[in-house]
């Protein structure tokens, strides 16, 4: 796939729809296997069941893996058909031209309705369900297309199918503020139509469903689309934040400025220097970040010269959004 030379804007803000597709360098062929491999090992129930079914719409449409990959990446966004479809239909003809673009389109008309409800009437699946059949791919998407100031754990236990990851009891019960916090404060009632007529209960958080989403056990995806090995006990939060990192690095969406004061911000790929404050120098990948973090800690630890100062061991940031830990170089992708 050729590299986009701009990023497109997608209505509701798709952010690096394009670029981030034209990233990831997997061979089509095998996009393809990866993507519509029915992992029986993972998750149970619902979201199984739901798996299941989307994928055997996927093969009778005839998506190919990079169209696949496009309906996650959209539903992951927008998560609303109607809107999906007007974002579609208002990207330039350039986009329209490629080669995913005519079967996703199609794919989205006559295979998604948008409510659970709507399945019976109308023989569709549902878009509300599309993230919940495979919760990596949907983080992945979460992942590239959110500007690197606004990405956190916080944030991230808010889309409730963080839930549904293979996770260490800590996380897990991170992942459990953020799904009722989901429930409880973001979903403010529901527009289905079909609410009143068929007395559908209120959106809320309800025990049952989250034990159910705990339950499933999924892994995270890797830029390369590929499953990543949970560690014996589940993810932890240092697991997940070098994953979010590794993703911006390796896709070229991010990049890490390290400061003279021994701090650091992960900030867009394309930001100038003059914009970081004590802007020291750029760290590509997450290994170099985590040789850069070895060195400072040896620095300070190093023996202090008779009538010098100490040196002040400064706290690593990142403006707001992720932190990997500065002081453990384990676990390294």
């Amino acid at each position: 796939m050729a590299a986009a030379t701009t990023t497109m804007n997608f209505k509701d803000g798709v952010y690096p729809l394009l670029t981030a597709l034209s990233q990831i360098k997997v061979p089509l062929r095998e996009l393809s296997t990866i993507l519509t491999v029915d992992w029986m090992s993972f998750g149970k129930m619902d979201s199984h069941l739901y798996r299941k079914m989307l994928m055997s719409r996927f093969q009778k449409a005839g998506l190919t893996g990079e169209d696949i990959f496009m309906v996650y990446f959209l539903f992951s966004v927008v998560k609303n058909q109607k809107r999906v479809k007007d974002g579609l239909d208002a990207l330039p003809e350039t986009v329209k031209a490629l080669t995913w673009f005519s079967r996703v389109r199609a794919f989205v008309d006559s295979n998604l309705c948008q409510y659970v409800s709507q399945v019976t009437k109308t023989k569709k699946f549902p878009a509300v369900n599309i993230p919940v059949t495979n919760p990596g791919m949907d983080l992945l998407c979460w992942v590239i297309w959110t500007p690197c100031h606004s990405l956190s754990l916080t944030e991230m236990w808010r889309r409730p199918n963080s839930a549904q990851l293979n996770l260490s009891l800590m996380s897990q019960s991170k992942a459990k503020e953020g799904y009722k916090y989901y429930w409880d404060q973001i979903i403010q009632g529901t527009k289905n139509p079909d609410a009143k007529e068929l007395d559908l209960p209120k959106p809320m958080m309800r025990e049952s469903y989250y034990a159910n989403a705990e339950s499933d056990k999924y892994p995270l995806i890797s830029h390369q689309l590929k499953p990543v090995a949970p560690p014996t006990t589940g993810y932890t939060d240092k697991h997940i934040q070098d994953w979010i990192m590794d993703t911006k690095l390796s896709l070229k969406l991010g990049r890490i400025a390290w400061k003279t004061n021994g701090t650091f911000s992960l900030v867009e790929y394309d930001t100038d220097t003059k914009r970081v404050k004590d802007f020291s120098h750029w760290l590509d990948s997450l290994d170099d970040y985590y040789k850069e973090v070895a060195a400072s800690t040896k620095k300070r630890a190093a023996p202090v010269a008779p009538g010098t100062a100490p040196a002040t061991t400064s706290s690593t940031t990142s403006g707001g959004a992720v932190t990997p830990s500065a002081t453990t170089t384990t676990n390294k992708k």
